[in-house]
């Protein structure tokens, strides 16, 4: 606990940092802790989730400036930016995630109002950007069966796996308006 103080002493001013987590952890350099276990209940309901995501998406916005060669201090100056390019990288990584959503919204919208000539082919890129992540990991797990469990059951459960994937793109493509307009919410009060 000492080091990871000294590391991040005359870093950050107080009461700045939204979303501190990974800030913390590039400065500290800190990876792998195996002795420790953290639990975290997923949420039930999806306005909570939602909720929880945009307040992680505004604390990723908020430490955007980190990708800058000179960055904010403790005491108000600016100062060169002790991050690695790698930091940096996890850092923009977030951001682009973030921008996902609402870039794929612009595309159906693109394709739908600007180019209706070819609005079934930016729909079928959506669904492809958003369903081949998904299905290719459950082929990927069709092929990979353990000697001691029968092909009958590994198939039955690689058909509810497909099946369950197959109801999670149908939400993903569902919430998609409303998870660009919640990425943007969040990103323009950052910003803000």
């Amino acid at each position: 606990m000492d080091a990871f103080e000294e590391s991040l002493a005359g870093r950050f001013r107080e009461n700045t940092i939204l979303s501190h987590d990974l800030l913390e952890s590039l400065h500290a350099r800190s990876a792998l802790v195996s002795d420790i276990e953290l639990y975290e209940d997923y949420p039930s309901r999806y306005n909570v989730d939602a909720r929880r995501r945009h307040r992680w998406i505004r604390g990723d916005w908020q430490i955007g400036p980190w990708l800058w060669s000179k960055v904010a201090q403790a005491d108000g100056t600016r100062g060169p930016n002790p991050l690695s390019a790698l930091s940096q990288w996890k850092i923009l990584d977030n951001l682009r995630r973030s921008l996902v959503p609402p870039a794929l919204l612009a595309l159906l919208l693109t394709g739908w109002l600007a180019l209706p000539a070819l609005g079934g082919l930016t729909m079928l890129l959506v669904l492809a950007i958003v369903a081949l992540p998904s299905l290719l990991s459950s082929v990927v797990a069709a092929f990979r069966n353990s000697k001691e469990m029968p092909w009958g059951l590994h198939l039955e459960g690689v058909g509810e796996s497909i099946a369950y994937q197959c109801a999670q793109i149908f939400l993903a493509l569902v919430f998609l308006p409303y998870e660009a307009m919640l990425n943007l919410d969040a990103i323009g009060r950052a910003l803000w």
